[in-house]
């Protein structure tokens, strides 16, 4: 092989290194302003209850899980309204979810429980469980979409099959 096909050779890879690699690259995941946000939040506030409106002004927490699931709603340019209005109904049965099992803990007559809400309640070691595994699976998948919380913490209250409670 001629010194002058090597380098031509040399200098091809390399380009197509560059070239592959700069191709290849993730993107940045475009996020929305918080200007978007605010503007897509009011809108559907609209459209809910005012309890739920001032909930989720007041409640930081809420306010926080319901911020992260607009972003995760954020595609092609704008957030998606539908998308949005299904995190909206997520964080409400995060809420939900989370004070019916505290209440259900107080309850004098729990045997009106099913086997599983009754497990849940009468242990508070497993409720704390529960709720440190749903948000720590919450955590794991970028702590954006609120439904993944709110079906886990559905086992508080029975209505999800995540995590397993210890009942016949």
């Amino acid at each position: 092989m001629k010194a002058v096909h090597f380098a031509t050779l040399a200098f091809g890879m390399a380009v197509a290194f560059v070239i592959g690699f700069l191709i290849g690259r993730p993107r940045p995941v475009p996020r929305p302003s918080a200007r978007e946000i605010v503007q897509a939040q009011q809108f559907a506030n609209k459209l809910l209850p005012p309890i739920w409106v001032r909930m989720f002004q007041e409640e930081r927490w809420l306010k926080d899980l319901r911020q992260r699931g607009y972003e995760y709603c954020y595609r092609s340019g704008s957030i998606d309204a539908a998308c949005a209005s299904k995190q909206d109904e997520a964080v409400q049965s995060v809420f939900f979810a989370l004070n019916i099992s505290k209440a259900q803990q107080k309850m004098a007559d729990q045997s009106r429980l099913s086997l599983r809400e009754h497990e849940a309640a009468r242990n508070p070691q497993l409720r704390t469980d529960i709720i440190r595994h749903c948000t720590g699976l919450y955590a794991d998948h970028g702590k954006q979409d609120a439904r993944l919380l709110a079906v886990c913490l559905g086992n508080l209250s029975e209505f999800s099959p995540l995590v397993p409670i210890p009942v016949p």
